[in-house]
């Protein structure tokens, strides 16, 4: 019997490949009945767009476009979440980042402090990012000092913000934080030449990473 029900996978596998949208609906409910996929995860895959995952689950409702609203909608599937997109926005500009100031390890410390609360979300993990957050603050000025372009500002305001998502105690200024992090991200990503959109789309990837393990599309990399 397990041969058989390999068999269907694969058959459910290459039919959704194919583009077969029922068929990869299907698919992901028999990865949710395998525990390969958990009920959450399918719920934030249809929240942020993925077809499969809203075929399968038709009755999430759809990410609103505003970032505000976004944001508020994203924190509802838990604090994690909007951290993690957080995150995926001061990891894709990092690099970047640290060209334009070289040897500031600011920004860095900032972000992975963030990723140090999704790894333990316990207070002690909360309140350094919070401080990491407060530290990486002042990179906004240091730029601003040395006349880097606009678009290292508005970076360094993401690599703080990412920590400031995970270290914020009022869960009503949280999403908040993320909601800016997206629009100073966007405003970075088309100086350093991404397309429009560029800000959601690599939070909407590290989000269907997490949803979706071995199914999502690979996540936008970092800018260079």
């Amino acid at each position: 019997m397990a041969g058989v029900a390999d068999e269907r996978l694969r058959r459910l596998e290459r039919q959704a490949q194919s583009g077969d949208l029922e068929a990869g609906a299907q698919l992901l409910r028999e990865r949710l009945r395998l525990g390969e996929v958990t009920p959450l995860g399918l719920r934030v895959a249809a929240f942020v767009g993925h077809p499969a995952a809203r075929a399968a689950a038709p009755e999430v409702a759809a990410a609103p476009e505003g970032g505000e609203a976004w944001a508020a909608a994203l924190w509802a599937f838990g604090r994690d979440l909007g951290v993690r997109a957080a995150v995926a926005l001061g990891r894709a500009l990092l690099p970047w980042f640290e060209e334009q100031l070289p040897g500031d390890r600011r920004g860095r410390r900032a972000v992975e402090a963030a990723e140090a609360w999704l790894a333990c979300p316990c207070e002690t993990c909360r309140v350094a990012a919070r401080l990491a957050s407060e530290d990486a603050a002042e990179l906004e000025a240091t730029a601003v000092d040395l006349a880097l372009a606009d678009g290292a500002v508005f970076a360094a305001t993401v690599l703080s913000l990412a920590a400031l998502v995970a270290g914020e105690l009022r869960d009503a200024h949280a999403p908040l934080h993320l909601a800016r992090a997206l629009v100073e991200a966007e405003t970075a990503l088309a100086e350093a030449g991404r397309a429009p959109g560029s800000a959601r789309a690599i939070a909407t990837a590290a989000l269907l990473g997490w949803a979706l393990p071995g199914a999502a599309p690979p996540e936008l990399g970092a800018v260079e």
